[in-house]
């Protein structure tokens, strides 16, 4: 069967994307983690799964039209948990729906039982290199140095006295249900293949 080779061109130049989406994804967290870990790729809209793991984590890339670019692998906890909430979001802002709208929305799925509290140990790896946040509210990119978010039911900050100064992590409340203790890492090690 011969394919032209305007065809040709679009099926490696689709190939390759996909393929450095996999390896954006591995950047999330160490190699003894994301070698083994699924990884979900952006596709039609939602995530869907690209490679079958063997560990329980799952690797994938949160990104928006704004640049933000977080390689990021979750554990089974944050997969039950957090993953719907990253999923919907990023859904409804690839729709243009504004930020305060999104965030009434999660609250209205949590409190109807659609997204749940997360479980103890709700883990999300973000450690790569390259991190970039889009801030919605605030409407900034912004560099993010490496780091792990370990989820936690909404809480009073100051219950935890998590200041993000003198050695300690922060805590903040991300979602209008879930808090985070947000602990920065040294990177993971960029491999070339």
């Amino acid at each position: 069967m011969k394919f032209p080779l305007l065809t040709l061109l679009l099926i490696s130049t689709k190939l390759f994307a996909y393929t450095g989406e996999i390896q954006d994804a591995r950047e999330g967290a160490p190699a003894h983690i994301s070698a083994k870990a699924s990884i979900m790729t952006w596709n039609d809209g939602k995530f869907a799964v690209a490679e079958q793991g063997e560990n329980g984590f799952v690797c994938l890339v949160l990104r928006d039209e704004q640049g933000r670019f977080e390689p990021s692998c979750l554990n089974r906890a944050a997969m039950t948990a957090i993953f719907p909430v990253f999923e919907y979001q990023t859904q409804m802002l690839s729709k243009g729906i504004h930020i305060e709208q999104i965030y009434k929305k999660i609250e209205e799925k949590y409190q109807s039982g659609e997204f749940l509290t997360p479980e103890a140990g709700a883990l999300v790896f973000m450690m790569s290199p390259r991190n970039k946040f889009y801030d919605h509210f605030n409407q900034r990119l912004m560099e993010v140095k490496p780091h792990i978010m370990l989820y936690t039911p909404r809480l009073d900050p100051a219950q935890l006295g998590l200041n993000n100064k003198d050695g300690l992590p922060g805590y903040y409340n991300e979602y209008p249900h879930l808090g985070v203790v947000h602990i920065q890492t040294t990177p993971v090690q960029l491999t070339k293949q």
